[in-house]
Order: structure tokens, then C-alpha cells, then sequence
């Protein structure tokens, strides 16, 4: 649990049940980055592809009571270069009651908790170029800027405030 302003927010790995709530945060994201007509998955994809035998992602929610508030979504890639294993976060999306709360910082914190666990190399993801507040909050948090989109945590940041 954690404790973001007066709100309490707890973070958890998504299960096959959350599928119909991860689809709706997504189409969410979707449509807020406006491109909700591209979005073309359906409950199903997401239970069959997250849950199913070899999952494609993995998906941690952020709750405050009985509300989603938000999630992180996210699948392992390789660095052939470090010769390791590293996270790459497809969406990151807080809903609109709860941004300026912390709870995209309470999402990224398991991110990196993951991945120190996990011995991952970095953490990368990327940013819509027009999307300052996101590019903002990314090097809050002591990511860097890679390419015009893409930024990146280091392996030795992880878990540093």
C-alpha cells in the first residue's frame, strides 16, 4: 500500500480477471492519445495473450478501494549489448481522477522494483514526442532521453527516490 497524498494506493499484479479492466484502461489510453480508432483489441486478445500459456506482458493496477486508478503495462526485451534482460513499458496511463496523486510514480516504483528483482539490465519506454508532462515526469524520476521518443532507467537507478 501506498500512500499518495490523502489517497491510499495499492499496487498489485493484474490476474485473468482484471482482463476486462486492463482492455478498458488501454482503450482509455488509447483514445487519449488519440488514436482510438487504431485500437483494435478486444477483452479476449488481452486475456489470451497476457494469461495464456506464454504471456506477451505482463500488467501491474494500481486500485484505491474498489476504483482502478491506473496501470502499467509491460513485456521483456534483450540487450544485446549488455547482455541482459531489461523491461520495456508499453503503456503507462492513470485515470483522470487520480493524476497529480502520484500514482504513475507508485506504478513506476513496482516497475523498478520488478526489475531489480528480475536483474533486468533498464527499464525503457516511450514518450509521444508532443507529451511534455509525460517527457517531465519520466526525467523526474531519473530516466533520460535516448532518442526523440525513447527513454531509459538505468540498472543502478532503480529503487533510488
Amino acid at each position: 500500500m501506498t500512500k499518495t497524498g490523502n489517497r491510499e494506493i495499492l499496487v498489485r499484479t493484474a490476474t485473468e480477471a482484471d482482463a476486462n479492466t486492463i482492455w478498458r484502461l488501454l482503450k482509455d489510453l488509447a483514445d487519449h492519445d488519440g488514436a482510438g480508432e487504431k485500437f483494435l483489441a478486444r477483452p479476449a486478445d488481452i486475456r489470451r495473450e497476457g494469461f495464456g500459456p506464454a504471456p506477451a506482458f505482463e500488467v501491474v493496477l494500481a486500485e484505491h478501494g474498489d476504483t482502478t486508478a491506473g496501470m502499467l503495462k509491460f513485456y521483456e526485451i534483450y540487450s544485446c549489448y549488455q547482455g541482459r534482460r531489461c523491461m520495456f513499458v508499453d503503456a503507462l496511463y492513470v485515470a483522470e481522477d487520480f493524476r497529480r496523486f502520484g500514482v504513475g510514480n507508485a506504478l513506476m516504483r513496482c516497475a523498478a522494483a520488478i526489475a531489480r528483482e528480475r536483474d533486468y539490465g533498464r527499464i525503457d519506454l516511450t514518450v509521444l514526442p508532443g507529451n511534455t508532462r509525460a517527457q517531465s515526469f519520466y526525467k523526474s524520476l531519473g530516466m533520460y532521453r535516448v532518442e526523440e521518443e525513447l527513454f531509459r532507467l538505468d540498472a543502478q537507478l532503480f529503487g533510488q527516490e
